[in-house]
């Protein structure tokens, strides 16, 4: 990222919400794939320039089922308090509200190439976190 351009930690949170529901990612509601998600950065050997330094700096605490970092906690549980997320219509998955999105999805189309580029590759790792598996089952013949 440029000087120019720091992205908090909430905003790269309210762009991947945007770009996860035009890509029809669902938003579950638990935060397991979030962390695994931000996680996986940490993992990387070597960070990307373009990692925003509020990705690269979360910090993890591994005792538990799976990596969880206090401030992704609290984030996206706050975005449930406000009316950013909605979940009265499905209890397995949270829907963006409109207005929202478009504030979010407006900003979004502001930001450099670089950061864009980060937002790519956050989607391209949601895609394997978020998205399940689909497994053909082999077709059996009558023979």
């Amino acid at each position: 990222m440029g000087k120019e351009e720091l992205m908090s930690l909430g905003e790269v949170i309210e762009y991947a919400i945007v770009i996860f529901d035009n890509c029809n990612i669902p938003l579950k509601p638990y935060h397991k794939g979030w962390h695994l998600l931000f996680y996986s950065y940490k993992q990387s050997q070597k960070l990307h320039i373009d990692t925003p330094a509020c990705v690269a700096d979360l910090r993890f605490d591994a005792n538990g089922p799976y990596p969880k970092a206090r401030t992704l906690t609290e984030f996206l549980t706050a975005l449930c308090w406000i009316p950013c997320l909605d979940q009265s219509n499905s209890f397995d998955e949270y829907k963006v509200d409109p207005g929202v999105k478009e504030i979010w999805e407006q900003r979004y189309l502001g930001l450099s190439e670089s950061a864009k580029w980060f937002m790519s590759d956050v989607l391209a790792r949601a895609r394997n976190i978020f998205l399940p598996v689909i497994v053909e089952e082999p077709v059996l013949s009558n023979v």
